[in-house]
């Protein structure tokens, strides 16, 4: 495997944790303004849902960026 595109995997991984935790807290208190979660059952779904989301805009990002550097790998060669 290519070193460059190791390290930006790498880095992309390490967006991806961050972008979780802090999607994590901002998403989740969004969701409980938008849908009024207050309650003990309510918070279980409240983590699912913040998750989820957060999980799909991170798999886009990583997407883009690994994608955007495969691209310019191939165009050095």
């Amino acid at each position: 495997m290519n070193t460059n595109l190791f390290k930006t995997i790498m880095k992309a991984l390490c967006f991806t944790f961050l972008a979780v935790l802090i999607s994590y807290f901002v998403i989740g208190k969004l969701l409980v303004y938008a849908f009024n979660f207050s309650t003990v059952e309510a918070s279980y779904h409240l983590t699912t849902y913040t998750l989820l989301i957060g999980l799909i805009f991170i798999i886009i990002f990583c997407t883009i960026l690994i994608l955007d550097k495969i691209d310019s790998i191939t165009k050095k060669d």
